[in-house]
């Protein structure tokens, strides 16, 4: 379990809610289609790469349903 607490105070994602965030991103960012999480991995190829803004703007929308439908 993560902590319940991210660095803001805020509420933090359960691991639950975290994977279906990854699920999210994959189906939708053809570029992060083979990555397994959303954590820093210290490198240039793995961590920045080019999104479309239709993409970016679908995964934003479903990030925030998810958000909206765990209150």
């Amino acid at each position: 379990m993560y902590s319940t607490k991210n660095e803001r105070g805020k509420k933090a994602m359960t691991k639950k809610e975290l994977e279906k965030l990854v699920k999210i991103v994959n189906q939708n960012v053809v570029t992060m289609e083979n990555r397994t999480d959303l954590e820093r991995h210290y490198s240039d190829e793995e961590d920045f790469f080019d999104i479309a803004v239709w993409e970016l703007k679908t995964v934003l929308t479903a990030a925030y349903e998810l958000g909206r439908k765990s209150k």
